[in-house]
């Protein structure tokens, strides 16, 4: 199993676009991305207004590329892309166009090193887009980001890079199959899990049927690992691959280890909660 494959290895088995939310939030409590990220050359800024197409850019580091998009759009159905200069493949931020002024920040897929731009489209006003070309952390780097970890926020988010800890604190070996259950032995299971929490914020006034929201884990190379909590209207549930009626947003536990990054995709204002626990705590509460 590869290193990166640690990460979530458990879980297989004014508006600003969304209803209900008010106020327009600031994406401010990431910390600074640490070396060897070098904001001279891997962070790329553009700016336009209105439908437009950027210069393009290059990717070059083999870690996740992020997107932040700050829109004043006053309109209908703002939404952008990020796509390669040559070539059909595209990304879009949000996911699907929202109304109003959008402030958000996403992991977005980058297939290949090479030369990209961002298209703006369906937008009446001013725009700020800003990409970070981020390296592939280990836990050898200054990561100083680490559970417990407590956010307030809204809209899309990534907090990251995350120091989940050291393969060998997980104990994988010799655990039963459902590890949140005692042991049939009477042997107190010990190993490190991480418990993920993503529920609505106390300040959110979204209708029930407005509300939507997902937790996603990405490895430090900004490869997908899954998502393990859900809830949404249909537009969320059919970019999760979902039907309309499926929703997971109780805790999860998980055993994660080694760098990675949390996205989380919501329409609303969140509280999100990350802690690190031992079996023997969790298999008593």
């Amino acid at each position: 199993m590869k290193r990166r494959q640690y990460l979530a290895a458990a879980a297989a088995g004014g508006a600003i676009g969304a209803g209900g939310v008010v106020g327009y939030i600031t994406l401010s409590d990431q910390p600074p991305y640490p070396a060897p990220f070098d904001p001279e050359t891997d962070q790329i800024e553009r700016s336009g207004s209105g439908a437009a197409t950027t210069e393009s850019f290059e990717i070059a580091n083999q870690g996740p590329t992020l997107l932040k998009i700050d829109s004043n759009n006053r309109g209908e159905g703002f939404q952008a892309v990020i796509k390669q200069t040559a070539g059909e493949y595209t990304e879009p931020v949000p996911d699907s166009p929202r109304s109003g002024p959008y402030e958000g920040l996403k992991i977005v897929d980058t297939p290949n090193e090479g030369s990209y731009e961002i298209e703006v489209i369906d937008t009446t006003n001013s725009w700020e887009a800003t990409v970070y070309d981020l390296p592939a952390y280990e836990r050898s780097d200054d990561i100083t980001l680490q559970p417990p970890i407590s956010r307030e926020n809204g809209l899309d988010k990534v907090i990251g890079p995350i120091d989940f800890g050291s393969e060998e604190g997980l104990n994988l070996a010799n655990q039963t199959q459902n590890e949140t259950s005692a042991n049939t032995t009477g042997r107190a299971q010990r190993g490190r899990r991480t418990r993920f929490s993503l529920q609505p914020s106390a300040e959110d006034e979204s209708p029930p049927g407005e509300i939507s929201y997902a937790l996603s884990i990405y490895d430090n190379d900004g490869e997908f690992i899954d998502t393990p909590i859900y809830r949404g209207n249909s537009r969320t549930q059919q970019s999760l691959g979902g039907s309309n009626e499926e929703s997971q947003t109780e805790p999860v536990v998980l055993p994660t280890a080694n760098v990675g990054f949390i996205q989380v995709s919501s329409t609303i204002f969140w509280s999100l909660s990350v802690e690190n626990k031992d079996l023997s705590e969790i298999n008593t509460s």
